[in-house]
């Protein structure tokens, strides 16, 4: 059946809205049916607020923060927590945290089984009208406290999802502070976080409300998924254990959004941006991702004061002193992406990174990044590992654009199958990548970008696209193999030994450059489904896709396909369409989803017409027969 828990408070207070149990740990076991509803809704609402009011307002679906489970929760219906506020506040003693949650877990040593949906909303369309107030909202499908110890297992079938909207305006030199977190998950040495085929974690932000100041940003986060808390206090300097030693294996989706919209005028300071599909601190475990991670921030405006951090899979800091902090391992078999579009003074787009550490974290790393066959890193890439150094190998595709560029403080192995594609524009605007060290010898393949709009010429100098700081680049041979997405330009490559008192870099040269009239862009249509489940250990055939473009017609045979489905193995397997006309316009990707599943359930039959059905007797009588749906055929 449901619970729900409604209430309405006219001045914000220290409130907790508990749908369900709390407290204590739960040894046992909470079940939630398919049929079952939890919810928590908490409206503050009312008039203009002027009085003094208190530091928090938390509403949570299933709430075990002072406690924790070590038995399990099994949800298979629905779980969530609603914050929605009104109110017009007019004090300077206002909430300093709003959130809601749709299930707080606590400590977790025992099991948490999504099936259904869970989900924290916090929606704010009230006004703060004091000076250097601030609108603070926090939403978390399942959270918890980063020092908590979460080493029980998770695993997500259905899905989870926090939402933040705001359209409330603050005063003078307030701002908006907006964070959405789709999985919290704290300090693990152990732990397993499984989110299937079918299971998506989702973080999404958006703010179109105004902070009225000339030097206070707005702050808008989502993240997808955080693990492990965090190893370094900002505030203190202080340490702390607490890391991420486990697994987390993804075949779904995984994704965080940040948007604003804020104008210009209302908001001179700009929106601080921020989207991380995965972020996770000194891990020493291993993620593996057979899925979609991505992340994705959108200005809708013209800022130059906004700044921009998109990053598909982010490695937190890793403190000196933490217990096994060295280490940890990606394996991406998916896709991991980012992108940030709109105007921005500062933008940092990256598939994946490991921020630069703060000077007392020097001498931990040796993080190992492993893109797969049939694997996409679509963004820049910056490794930043002390000692040991962070490694890059790459037998997938790494897709960097126009104006990024892949760091890495160890050593890129470009390994049998692997491509590395740069994005260039002109001969000062183009990608590339840095390492201590680069080997081609297994393959040489570097693909050139090149967008329909370019000012590339016969002779330019793509200067040290690939560029490493001490060691060598190690070429196949033959040399390096170097493709473009334009029958309108040629490259060469050229390798240099010791340059400005660096190791060696490879210079790409245009020796063949016909400028394109043909701006039009071709299209790629899938055929069939762009979801499609196939039975494990059966034959997958995949059917195509085709391709036109308003110049050249009909274009399939052009297609290029990255990626294979492995029926042996269940998971979340992603097809990638991509196709360029003859003048080098490049169509929009177009992908598949192929989900290998175990085959277990039956056909469902449905009769037609009524039933039971009358008929006059000695008359003719017509089944109206039935039709059959099967989840997989």
């Amino acid at each position: 059946g449901s619970i729900d828990l409604y209430a309405q408070i006219a001045k914000p207070s220290t409130t907790v809205a508990v749908a369900a149990v709390g407290g204590s740990t739960l040894a046992g076991t909470l079940t939630n049916s398919s049929t079952g509803s939890i919810s928590a809704t908490l409206n503050m609402a009312g008039p203009a607020v002027s009085s003094s009011a208190s530091s928090s307002v938390h509403v949570r679906g299933v709430d075990f923060n002072n406690g924790g489970i070590s038995g399990s929760v099994n949800n298979a219906g629905t779980i969530s927590a609603t914050l929605n506020k009104s109110l017009t506040i007019n004090t300077s003693s206002v909430p300093r945290t709003m959130v809601a949650e749709g299930i707080n877990t606590g400590a977790l040593s025992g099991t948490l089984v999504n099936d259904g949906t869970i989900t924290g909303t916090s929606i704010n369309s009230g006004d703060h009208l004091v000076s250097s107030a601030s609108i603070s909202m926090t939403a978390r499908g399942v959270g918890g406290a980063f020092n908590s110890s979460y080493n029980g297992t998770l695993t997500n079938n259905g899905s989870i999802t926090a939402n933040i909207s705001n359209t409330g305006n603050v005063a003078l030199s307030g701002n908006v502070r907006n964070k959405a977190t789709g999985l919290l998950w704290g300090e693990a040495v152990s732990a397993t976080i499984i989110n299937s085929n079918t299971g998506s974690i989702v973080a999404t932000a958006d703010n179109t409300g105004a902070g009225n100041t000339s030097s206070t940003a707005n702050a808008i986060a989502a993240y997808g998924l955080i693990a492990g808390g965090r190893g370094f206090n900002l505030g203190g300097g202080n340490f702390f254990n607490w890391g991420f030693g486990g697994s987390i294996a993804n075949s779904g989706t995984i994704s965080a959004t940040a948007t604003a919209t804020a104008p210009v005028a209302s908001s001179p300071a700009g929106n601080n941006l921020t989207a991380v599909g995965m972020e996770v601190h000194n891990l020493t475990g291993v993620i593996d991702n057979y899925g979609t991670i991505s992340a994705s921030a959108t200005a809708v405006n013209n800022n130059t004061s906004n700044t921009m951090e998109v990053v598909g899979v982010q490695f937190g800091y890793r403190a000196s002193g933490m217990p096994g902090a060295t280490g940890g391992v990606l394996n991406n078999y998916g896709t991991i992406s980012a992108t940030g579009t709109g105007v921005a003074g500062t933008k940092n787009i990256y598939a994946v990174s490991s921020p630069f550490p703060y000077s007392h974290l020097a001498g931990q790393g040796g993080l190992t990044v492993n893109n797969m066959t049939g694997g996409v890193l679509k963004g820049g890439i910056n490794l930043n590992g002390f000692t040991p150094k962070d490694n890059l190998n790459n037998a997938g595709l790494i897709d960097i654009l126009v104006g990024d560029w892949a760091s890495i403080s160890g050593a890129y192995t470009q390994q049998t199958g692997g491509v590395l594609r740069i994005g260039a524009s002109s001969a000062s605007s183009y990608a590339g990548l840095n390492a201590t060290s680069a080997n081609f010898s297994n393959s040489g393949s570097i693909d050139v970008n090149v967008p329909a709009s370019n000012t590339l010429a016969v002779g330019d100098v793509l200067t040290g696209v690939v560029r490493t700081s001490t060691g060598a680049i190690t070429t196949p041979v033959g040399g390096v193999v170097v493709t473009d997405s334009s029958t309108a330009f040629d490259f060469t490559a050229s390798v240099t030994v010791g340059f400005g008192g660096f190791g060696q870099k490879i210079d790409l040269i245009v020796v063949a450059a016909n400028p394109a009239t043909d701006h039009d862009l071709p299209v790629i249509t899938l055929t069939g489904s762009s979801v499609v489940n196939v039975a494990q250990n059966t034959t997958y055939t995949d059917k195509g896709a085709t391709a036109t473009d308003p110049t050249d017609g009909d274009i399939t045979a052009n297609i290029t396909t990255i990626g294979a489905v492995n029926t042996a193995t269940l998971g979340s397997y992603t097809i990638t369409y991509n196709v360029s006309d003859a003048a080098g316009n490049a169509a929009a990707t177009v992908t598949r989803t192929v989900n290998v599943i175990v085959d277990n359930k039956p056909p469902v039959i449905t009769i037609n017409g009524a039933n039971p059905i009358s008929v006059v007797q000695n008359t003719t009588f017509t089944d109206p027969g039935v039709t059959a749906i099967d989840n997989v055929d």
